[in-house]
């Protein structure tokens, strides 16, 4: 799906029952004016919320001439559209079981990665602001929070606002983060996996129809015990 902020936008403002706009700069436009406000935070939230395909980038840092005051022996300036660390030298930061070999800080002249290591390669995601490279999935969760955002001032409900947030939390973020998951063979697929087998629904089916789940990794499956 190849969409543009505006299209984007008309997608989040046909959700409130608003009018399309023609442009998203439009300043003359109710619509395009909250929607621009808004449309930026909404995808840098969105981003940071998932491990994205289509925003992860690798980048090889380069050292601080400065080492750090205590702690650590160097420093390490992220890229300028770094949004969340992934992985640290082909370590992925939250599966290493270790919470003290490096440390992500702020400073005046921007964020840095403490470390002790003499180069550093990290995977991350990026401030991705082409739609062209956007996933459908990631369009259609970004536009329904951007309705969210809106909705009080284009309809003057907050109930409405609270629909499209429940919405976009109880089935469209998670159905579109496994599915990115899914395709990258993520170590966020597992939980959401959990939380499918863990579903009242699921457990009420019995495990005799186990044998209807698809096939994990491990041989079992993603279903309930055979047991």
């Amino acid at each position: 799906m190849a969409s543009s902020s505006t299209d984007i936008a008309n997608y989040a403002l046909a959700k409130l029952g608003s009018k399309r706009i023609q442009d998203i700069n439009d300043s003359n436009s109710k619509g395009a004016r909250l929607a621009l406000l808004h449309y930026d935070q909404a995808r840098k939230s969105l981003l940071r919320r998932h491990r994205w395909n289509f925003a992860t980038l690798r980048a090889a840092l380069t050292q601080d001439a400065d080492a750090p005051a205590w702690g650590y022996k160097y420093q390490y300036a992220v890229p300028a559209d770094f949004i969340r660390l992934m992985v640290v030298n082909n370590q992925d930061v939250w599966e290493s079981g270790r919470a003290d070999w490096f440390e992500l800080e702020g400073s005046d002249t921007g964020r840095r990665i403490l470390i002790n290591s003499e180069s550093v390669r990290i995977k991350y995601v990026g401030d991705v602001n082409n739609t062209n490279h956007f996933d459908d999935l990631f369009i259609e969760a970004l536009s329904l929070f951007l309705a969210a955002k809106m909705a009080r001032a284009m309809t003057g409900s907050d109930r409405k606002e609270q629909l499209l947030l429940e919405e976009l939390e109880g089935t469209v973020l998670p159905d579109a983060m496994q599915t990115n998951a899914s395709e990258a063979h993520s170590g966020e697929n597992p939980p959401v996996i959990d939380a499918i087998q863990n579903s009242y629904l699921v457990r009420a089916r019995g495990s005799r129809h186990a044998d209807e789940w698809p096939e994990g990794p491990d041989g079992g499956t993603y279903g309930l015990p055979t047991a």
